[in-house]
Parts: structure tokens; sequence; C-alpha cells
């Protein structure tokens, strides 16, 4: 990921927005225009912003059958779960630099927000809502929950993945989806943080 810090301010407790880029899981980085204009936004307005990669579905389909992933539960499944892991690696990135770094970014580790456009907002948008794999899985019928929890065991470190920085919490202050959505409804409980969800018209 590429983190951007406010030049010149010396506030050592500032918000966190991670924020993903689109491309429907098949296409983008983290040079997306979209999100890098969102990082320098906020950058300037005195938060620590980051803009990551995430696992596509060419990386791990191969580019062909990556194009067409979504027409399949597994491969929908596989991709957009290994997607979310890598979200929750960069929640818990910062909150491994703060406790093993002295806090390099002067970042405040309760107030760490995520969000994207599309792919990246649905991905968020999971991170933020879906906390076990009991949640994950409820909402499905017994063919989908079989499939799904043959990919989240597949993780060495189950619904937390295993992309990296482990040991440290992977929770969201809150959530702003671009265009992004979740795959039930029923992930939204009275638990979850704050979200915000902005779709349009056309």
């Amino acid at each position: 990921m590429d983190i951007y810090t406010p030049e010149g301010d010396i506030c050592t407790n500032r918000p966190v927005l991670i924020f993903a880029h689109g491309g429907t899981f098949i296409f983008g980085n983290k040079n997306n225009s979209t999100v890098v204009t969102l990082c320098e936004t906020f950058a300037k307005r005195g938060y620590v912003t980051a803009s990551i990669n995430y696992t596509l579905a060419g990386d791990l389909l191969g580019f062909i059958q990556g194009l067409s992933f979504y027409t399949d539960t597994e491969n929908a499944y596989n991709v957009v779960l290994n997607a979310v892991m890598d979200g929750k690696a960069a929640i818990r990135y910062f909150r491994k630099d703060f406790t093993e770094n002295s806090n390099t970014y002067g970042i405040d580790p309760d107030q760490i927000w995520g969000g994207g456009n599309s792919a990246g907002g649905i991905l968020f948008a999971h991170v933020a809502h879906v906390a076990t794999a009991e949640e994950f899985l409820a909402p499905l019928d017994a063919t989908r929950a079989a499939i799904a929890q043959s990919i989240i065991d597949s993780f060495e470190g189950g619904i937390e993945g295993d992309s990296g920085n482990a040991g440290y919490p992977s929770n969201l202050s809150g959530v702003i989806s671009l265009a992004g959505a979740l795959h039930r409804s029923e992930y939204v409980d009275e638990t979850d943080p704050p979200s915000v969800f902005c779709h349009g018209d056309a």
C-alpha cells in the first residue's frame, strides 16, 4: 500500500482512512485516480490515508478464468474473501506499527476507517460487517455455506486470513462504501460500526 501523511503536521493521534480501488476484483491497483485523490484530499486535512493493492481474480484463477469469476460461486467467494483478508492485513499493519515501531505515522489505533469504490467498497464493507466465519455463513444456504467454509478453512488465520501482521485486531471504526454492497443484508446488525453507503441514480 501507499501511505499518505499530512506534511508538517506534528499531531500524533490522527485517524486513519484506508481506501481500496474499484475494478470488479478484476482490474485496478493502488494508483487508481479515485483513491489517490481521496488519499491526497484527506491527508491534506490531517488524516493518515492509505491506498491498498489486494488480490485480484487473475492472481488466483489466471487471467482468462479471472474475467468471469463471478459466474461461479466458489470462484466468487474465493476472490472476494481473499481481497477481504488483504484489507484486514492493512488494518493490522497500522496497529502493529503503533505497537512495535513507536507509532511511525502518528495515528490513533482506535480510529481506523476503511473505504473504497465499487469492489473496494465491497471489500471494506465486508471487513466492517462480518466479524466471524459464523456470521458470514449464517444467512447462506447449505451448499453455499459449505463452499465458503472450505475457503475460510484454507486460510491459516481463518476469517482473519493469512495476508500478514497476525496478532493484531482488524476491526474498523467505520466504513465508507462508494457504490459497494454486502453479499447479504443480514450481515448488518446493531453491533457493527457506522457505515456510509453512497450510490448513484444513473
